[in-house]
């Protein structure tokens, strides 16, 4: 159908369907996470208690407990017990709910209608409902007999005048209640009778019919709707308004959208936002909502993306939803940062704690102390990024919904909602998160400052920590932008991204640790003939710079040669010989030798197929389903978290020894085994890890390394095999190397 039929059905729903607030003053609301139910004056006179709500529609209304519908009547008393996947609300005695994958109808009592089931079913109106059997709609009477055969591609509801519009292969036309054709399907498209006319496309121009199917009007316009109060929607240019029964523009064309006239009030749209004008097309409430209701009994339901609430004739609010947001988030948001700030007071204090004659300290003594206050700066950062991501899905909630409100002018520009909200939440949850995380860590700035032997401030120390972070952040962020821009993205879209980040991955790495050339030719003439020699091409090798750090590292990244860079901190070149950065090279190009940037790729695929089978299957186990928002995201948190660090950590700590390996036979094991000691020297990193911090982390512990190196020198040296791997006894107390 066209645009009229969807405006008819609108229409079908303003004549027909009674209001909330028709048969029992109570209107559905939303406080916080929690739907209960307020009267006409805005007070909350059912609790919010529940998942979700519907209207009341015979002295009942539907609502959702533990993700099932049941009915409750105007004091809240539960009448039909939490037993169906999907409840409509009362029409006509008669309730639309769905078992499984069917659909019937119940009484009043829950019973379903003389036990008989369809595959889609509609509200009654006018006596009838209409239902699916198969591929075609048909029409039931109040004991779910069939009275109308399912013959029809599409349908409506019917109105008080005793017809229906429908479709069949021959056209479009008018059925009446005994499924004779009032009006032979002769039609293009279609609309609802209304005020006695209604709208039709007949070779290809728009006029309005009388029940006798004798035209009445033939306005001058693009498309058009049903009349009420005298008043009908019309298109023109593109652009909607109103017209009167003699055809002529009563408010000029200048909406997106309409909708139609009651209570003095029509909806319009704007850009993608609604609002209200009265009769003579001025503006009662401007544009600024994402969805909107008509006007009953002097209330409109609107909504801004999540955040719903209702407003009077003036559009002065009668439940404000921002303000019942901040409420209910108010508590919980207060308990969070009191928890918080005690924890960041008890990290501060331990950090002071290791701080304490740390100068007159062994260098044993040092480090360890440094690697300790690392692991419980660690846990508590980590603590706070699960619990703020698992409160965005509990308590903290509102807080999401109250943040939509700055999509507003980005909408009013043409931006589409979805890609507004993604613009304005995404930032500002990922800013709220990540700054927590790096102000925490910021407690072990003292003792990392003394340890290390650095010059830089503070927060040179926390930029340190952000650039490493946006390194991650990069790759998500575009990932949920291509969400949206091609919504149900499958496999092969996933496979042709994560290719397209581990190949330009050295782009955005240049921009985030604002890298630039090495400047030094001996060092850049020293890697570009070491690639020559082993087969490894590179595009370019550039320098990370900290100024004011001590952070001795390099890396290898791109999967291909065109975009592959090496990067080399400036500690690495400043403090390293020239053969022990030929080393430190070698072992990254032994990570292009081996693929274990292929490998890399491979495994996180594998891994997120694993991941999205274990959430299905999690989702189908009842007392996973059930739980509450914020434990399963915290469970699913915790375990896409842990359970990929352990994982990966076991195939990261082999391809280390592997590149190790690849490093010694190019560059000499006693030079490869120097190198490893010094850069644990200039990073502060004990030789050992603790057993369960060792399974957590992507690289051996550097005395497991560099004696797996010793003993491939010594295999080579007496000819002999010798397990290339030999596992340091793990002990608490830190050692020298």
């Amino acid at each position: 159908m066209l645009t009229m039929s969807r405006h008819s059905l609108l229409l079908a729903v303003l004549l027909l369907a009674s209001p909330a607030g028709a048969a029992s003053n109570l209107y559905p609301v939303r406080a916080g996470t929690r739907c209960g139910f307020m009267d006409r004056s805005g007070k909350l006179v059912l609790e919010a208690r529940y998942e979700s709500a519907g209207v009341f529609g015979g002295g009942l209304a539907s609502v959702w407990l533990k993700g099932k519908g049941a009915y409750i009547d105007a004091s809240g008393r539960l009448v039909i017990p939490c037993t169906f996947d999907v409840a409509g609300d009362f029409h006509e005695g008669r309730a639309v709910v769905r078992i499984g994958e069917r659909y019937a109808y119940i009484d009043r009592n829950g019973k379903v209608v003389n036990k008989r089931y369809f595959d889609r079913a509609w509200d009654f109106s006018g006596g009838l409902g209409m239902v699916k059997v198969g591929k075609y709609l048909g029409y039931c009477d109040r004991e779910s007999n069939i009275v109308i055969r399912p013959t029809l591609s599409e349908a409506g509801r019917f109105m008080p005048n005793g017809l229906a519009w429908a479709v069949c292969e021959k056209g479009c036309g008018y059925l009446d209640r005994a499924g004779r054709w009032a009006i032979e399907p002769r039609f293009r498209s279609v609309a609802h009778f209304s005020e006695g006319i209604a709208c039709v496309r007949e070779k290809g121009k728009i006029v309005y019919i009388d029940m006798t199917a004798r035209v009445v009007l033939r306005p001058r316009c693009d498309d058009g709707g049903g009349f009420v109060d005298g008043l009908s929607p019309a298109r023109t240019g593109g652009k909607w308004g109103f017209m009167d029964r003699t055809g002529k523009y009563r408010i000029t064309p200048a909406f997106d959208q309409v909708g139609w006239f009651g209570e003095g009030r029509a909806i319009v749209w704007v850009h993608g936002l609604a609002g209200f004008i009265d009769e003579t097309g001025k503006y009662v409430v401007p544009p600024r909502y994402t969805y909107v209701e008509d006007y009953h009994d002097g209330i409109a339901l609107v909504r801004y993306g999540p955040l719903e609430g209702y407003i009077d004739r003036d559009g002065r609010y009668v439940w404000n939803p921002a303000a019942h947001a901040l409420v209910s988030a108010f508590r919980p948001l207060i308990l969070w940062m009191v928890v918080m700030l005690f924890s960041g007071i008890a990290v501060r204090w331990y950090a002071s704690r290791a701080a304490a004659g740390l100068a007159r300290a062994r260098r044993m003594d040092q480090v360890g102390r440094l690697y300790r206050l690392h692991r419980v700066v660690g846990a508590v950062a980590s603590v706070y990024v699960v619990g703020f991501v698992s409160l965005l899905n509990g308590p903290f909630r509102p807080l999401l919904d109250l943040a939509m409100m700055g999509t507003i002018p980005l909408i009013r520009w043409g931006v589409a909602f979805p890609t507004a909200s993604y613009v304005v939440l995404f930032p500002a949850v990922l800013g709220t998160c990540y700054a927590g995380y790096i102000f925490i860590q910021s407690a072990a700035f003292p003792v990392d400052r003394i340890v290390r032997g650095t010059t830089w401030t503070v927060w040179g120390y926390m930029g340190m920590h952000l650039r490493f972070i946006l390194v991650a952040l990069v790759p998500i962020t575009l990932w949920r932008a291509l969400n949206i821009l091609v919504p149900n993205s499958g496999f092969a879209v996933l496979v042709l991204f994560l290719v397209a980040v581990f190949s330009f991955a050295p782009l955005w790495m240049r921009l985030v640790w604002w890298t630039k050339p090495v400047g030094d030719k001996t060092i850049s003439g020293m890697i570009s003939a070491l690639s020559r020699r082993v087969g490894v091409r590179v595009s370019s090798v550039h320098l990370w710079s900290m100024p004011g750090g001590k952070v001795a590292n390099a890396m290898i990244v791109g999967l291909f040669p065109f975009c592959r860079t090496v990067f080399l901190s400036d500690a690495l070149v400043q403090y390293m010989t020239l053969g022990e950065i030929r080393a430190i090279v070698a072992h990254e190009f032994g990570h292009i030798k081996n693929n274990h940037l292929w490998g890399n790729l491979g495994f996180a695929l594998v891994f997120g197929l694993i991941a999205g089978a274990v959430v299905i299957f999690a989702n189908l186990v009842p007392v996973i389903r059930d739980a509450p928002p914020i434990l399963r995201t915290l469970c699913s948190v915790v375990g896409l978290i842990f359970g990929y660090i352990l994982l990966f950590g076991l195939v990261s700590r082999e391809y280390e020894f592997a590149a190790d390996r690849f490093a010694a036979d190019v560059a000499g094991w006693k030079t490869c085994a120097f190198a490893l000691g010094k850069l644990a020297q200039l990073n502060a990193t004990p030789a050992r890890w603790t057993r369960w911090h060792g399974r957590l982390m992507t690289h051996p512990s550097m005395e497991e390394r560099i004696r797996a190196v010793a003993v491939l020198g010594f295999s080579k040296r007496n000819r002999r095999r010798v397990p290339v791997r030999v596992k340091a006894n793990p002990v608490r107390k830190r050692g020298r190397f």
